[in-house]
């Protein structure tokens, strides 16, 4: 029996005297005093009951059958649990079942006071304001993807006298677009993977054609182009015919339609065009240029990214170090041809029996010590010095265990004039992205020789080892 339940009982005992009449004096004053006074006593000092007078603690575990009202309005909470309240000040929220990133609702704060919010699905009728928006979805495109200046899907043809009438959607109920096309555009459609045959008028298609007029949608008709019918103005490997839900990409702008209308200046910035292709033997990643006919070809490319080989088109190429700074690239043009030649920056051309690197952005100088645009690598009756590092098991450390011996051949020409040079004349440099690491490892190998030994300890991932021979 609990201590609360002693007091109820002596309590009652004590009354249960008062009204005795069997005793003597059994109702006097004092009597029925002390009892009420106990009473108070109970009722004041940790009784199971809820006082409605003052606040109160609950230490047990309060059942409301029938629910809670909060205030005078129609805030509170019913029997099955549901709740209407004004406003709520809690550090998470979480559904049943609930784990993150995984399922269920949540909302809670992190160890940095940052709010996080979970759910499945969400859809917002009115407006949605994001500061900051990052889409984390997998997805995959079959075919090839172009990127280009302007593309659309035909929704209707109609046949005119010079080719076709091919409407696109630029307003779809919710966005109004400008028609994307213009006059002398050369919109090209081509399909792959379709199984031709197995259904009616289902095939692969291809066309490559000119824009001939453009115009943008009105209260009378929708936006449309015309698509060219006219020889020279279409590709004539690909005669198909425009039709709806034909999907066609910008690829280049025609030239001489420019000039047969009496355009001066073709717009340049219609001519390039990007392809990411997985239809052929292996994937590639094409960049062109200045595509002014139907031809996609050496004069075009810019890049060509392929496991079979890496073509590159460029004024010059730059390659950044780790730290950010811009180091030169040398590309060797070989024997300077006649007059008219244009050279630029970092070009190397062999003339008059020498090597000479190109300094200026651009020069037709003839290279030699008379131009300032060239820099002598070696003039002729000189001969350059060479340094050969070679390693006695290949350039690669496998799983961080193992030792490569590093040795540096000086040549002269074509002749090996290492063991005619002393020790302190051969330095090594590393360069890995921890710069406090190569600026000891680099003080260890000052004037060491031509040969090191680097151990798998000293290298962490991946690294380049240079010699630095000094030849007075």
């Amino acid at each position: 029996m609990s201590q609360t339940d002693d007091r109820k009982a002596a309590l009652r005992k004590q009354f249960e005297t008062v009204r005795d009449e069997r005793r003597a004096h059994a109702n006097t004053a004092e009597r029925i005093g002390n009892a009420f006074l106990s009473l108070l006593s109970y009722l004041d000092d940790g009784t199971p009951y809820l006082r409605k007078d003052q606040d109160e603690v609950m230490p047990y575990v309060l059942t409301l059958l029938k629910g809670m009202k909060i205030g005078l309005g129609e805030l509170g909470i019913d029997s099955l649990g549901n709740a209407k309240l004004h406003e709520i000040i809690i550090n998470a929220i979480k559904s049943v079942g609930f784990e993150k990133t995984l399922q269920g609702f949540g909302v809670w704060i992190d160890d940095d006071g940052k709010a996080h919010g979970q759910i499945d699905f969400i859809e917002v009728v009115g407006k949605a304001i994001f500061h900051e928006l990052e889409i984390r979805r997998l997805s995959s495109v079959g075919g090839d993807i172009s990127l280009s200046p302007a593309s659309s899907r035909i929704e209707r043809v109609e046949k005119v006298a010079n080719g076709w009438r091919c409407y696109i959607k630029t307003d779809d109920g919710t966005t109004a677009t400008y028609n994307g096309w213009k006059p002398g555009d050369q919109p090209r459609c081509q399909t792959f993977n379709i199984r031709e045959g197995i259904y009616s008028g289902i095939s692969n298609r291809y066309y490559w054609r000119t824009v001939e007029e453009v115009a943008e949608k009105t209260a009378e008709h929708d936006a449309y182009i015309i698509l060219s019918n006219v020889a020279n103005f279409y590709d004539p490997n690909g005669t198909d015919e425009p039709m709806p839900g034909d999907v066609i990409v910008l690829c280049g702008h025609n030239a001489l339609w420019d000039q047969v209308h009496g355009i001066a200046s073709s717009d340049k910035s219609r001519m390039n065009y990007t392809q990411l292709t997985t239809s052929g033997d292996s994937p590639t990643i094409e960049m062109y240029r200045n595509i002014y006919d139907f031809c996609l070809g050496t004069k075009n490319i810019v890049l060509k990214l392929s496991s079979e080989k890496i073509t590159l088109r460029s004024s010059a190429v730059e390659w950044m170090s780790y730290s950010g700074d811009i180091v030169p690239n040398v590309i060797h043009m070989g024997k300077w041809p006649a007059q008219g030649t244009t050279a630029h920056k970092y070009e190397s051309w062999q003339c008059d029996g020498g090597t000479w690197l190109c300094i200026a952005e651009s020069t037709t100088d003839r290279p030699g010590k008379n131009s300032p645009a060239w820099s002598a690598l070696a003039e002729k009756g000189s001969s350059p010095y060479t340094v050969i590092i070679n390693t006695d098991r290949g350039n690669i450390i496998h799983n961080g265990q193992g030792d490569v011996v590093l040795t540096a051949t000086v040549l002269h020409g074509e002749e090996d004039i290492t063991d005619t040079l002393q020790p302190n004349q051969f330095s090594w440099l590393v360069n890995t992205p921890n710069a406090e690491f190569n600026m000891a490892w680099n003080k260890r190998h000052e004037a060491v020789g031509n040969r090191i030994t680097v151990s798998a300890q000293e290298i962490d991932k991946r690294a380049q080892i240079d010699c630095i021979v000094n030849i007075e």
